[in-house]
Order: C-alpha cells, then structure tokens, then sequence
C-alpha cells in the first residue's frame, strides 16, 4: 500500500487528474494538509466524497505544537468535531511536527524533545477518545549507527524513535536518501524494534524498485515491524514527474 503527502490542499480539491494519478501509482492513504488555523472545511468535505475509496489522514504540521502539546490537543478536536459532522472523514490523524525546525533544538534539544513526547502522548490519548488514528513522520536520523538520540520518558530510557513507535499507530520515516540501500539501511533500526512503517521516498524515481526491495526483505524475515508502504513526498512532485 503507498501513502502520498498532500500539502497544498486548496489547489487540489479542484484538481481533474487527481484520481487519475492516485489509481496509476497505486495510492490508497492519503494526508491531506489541514490546517490548525482557518480552513475550508466544506471543500474538503466534498473532496474526501468524490474520493471514498481512499482513507484520509488529517495532516498537521505545525512545529510548535512540540512546544505547546496543548495546542496540537486543540487541533484533534477541531478534526473530531469536523468527523463528528461529517460522518467520519477522516480516518486519522498524521502529524508531520519537526522539533530540529525550532530554534530550541540546538540550544535545548533534549528539553525540547520530552516536551514533543508529551505532545504525542496527549495526541494519542486525545486521538484514541475520538476513535481516529494517531501517527507521525519522524527523521530517520533519531537513530542512526554512530549517532543515537536516548531519552527517559515514563521511566524508560530508549531511543526517541523507539518512543515514537510506542505511541503511535504508524509512523512515517522521512529517509530521504539518494540511493535504495542507503534508505534501506537508514529504516533497519525501526523495523527490528517494531510498529507499523511508511518509508517516506523523496527520489520519485525510485518509487517501483524501492518498494520491490522493502517488500522483499520484510516480506521474507522476521521482524516486529510491519510495513505499511512507501510514503510518497509529494502530489505536486509526483504531478510535475508525469508531465515532464
């Protein structure tokens, strides 16, 4: 199954050739951008509609949501209630919020990053009261052969990707990479540890043989991790790589 990021949302709710390129490229989730300020709730409405066949994830990305886990619990209820009035739009929430995009994470990094495992535990509590499913897109470099983040986070001690995968339902791993076994390489420590993946692919280009080779690998060893596809960043990208 393959993901695709969707940022601009206004310019794609009117878009004819969106279900063209969703059905060639095999996609079937979708996170959709909504934002946690003004919004057009009822164009989405009537996009998520003429699309039902796929299921949509509200995409939030605002960064200082690390900071204030308050506020990211404001933005799930502004998606519950929208589902609330819309017979279940959306299936989920998927928050693509960066910590290492503050200034806070050179001066404070590990203050910073407790406070943004605050934030994903209020967001997975908030998103499992609201029956909707809660993940993350998370940097492949949380955990890297030479370079481990570790913190202690109810009374644990463990990379933050692992705590990551602890607290969500899927998680998207950004490995942008230039070559497939570098990205390869770049996801093996989360899939030893567990949880269900998204291989977030940049080179559009590698799409077909990079999720050939995943599949192959973890399709045919034991490991706790699941996939659940390749993320594929972004329409507009993958909307220009089909006109060149």
């Amino acid at each position: 199954m393959r993901s695709l990021y969707v940022w601009n949302t206004n310019s794609v709710v009117n878009d004819g050739i969106f279900p063209d390129i969703i059905g060639k490229y095999n996609i079937k989730d979708i996170f959709l951008s909504v934002s946690s300020k003004k919004q057009d709730y009822g164009s989405i409405e009537e996009f998520i509609k003429k699309n039902q066949t796929l299921n949509f994830y509200a995409l939030g990305s605002t960064n200082e949501f690390a900071l204030h886990p308050e506020n990211a619990g404001k933005y799930i209820e502004q998606i519950a209630t929208f589902n609330q009035n819309s017979s279940n739009m959306f299936r989920g929430i998927h928050f693509d919020v960066e910590p290492n995009g503050l200034s806070q994470f050179k001066t404070n990094r590990d203050e910073l990053l407790l406070s943004y495992l605050d934030m994903c535990q209020i967001s997975r509590k908030k998103t499992q009261e609201n029956n909707l499913e809660f993940g993350l897109s998370i940097p492949y470099w949380y955990k890297t052969k030479n370079r481990e983040i570790s913190l202690r986070f109810n009374g644990k001690k463990k990379p933050v990707c692992h705590h990551l995968i602890d607290l969500t339902d899927h998680v998207s791993i950004m490995a942008y990479r230039e070559r497939i076994p570098k990205i390869i390489e770049s996801v093996e420590e989360e899939f030893a540890y567990g949880g269900n993946i998204y291989v977030a692919a940049l080179k559009l280009e590698l799409i077909d043989q990079l999720e050939y080779e995943l599949t192959e690998k973890y399709s045919t060893t034991t490991t706790n991790g699941k996939l659940a596809g390749i993320a594929i960043h972004h329409y507009h990208a993958l909307k220009k790589l089909i006109h060149k």
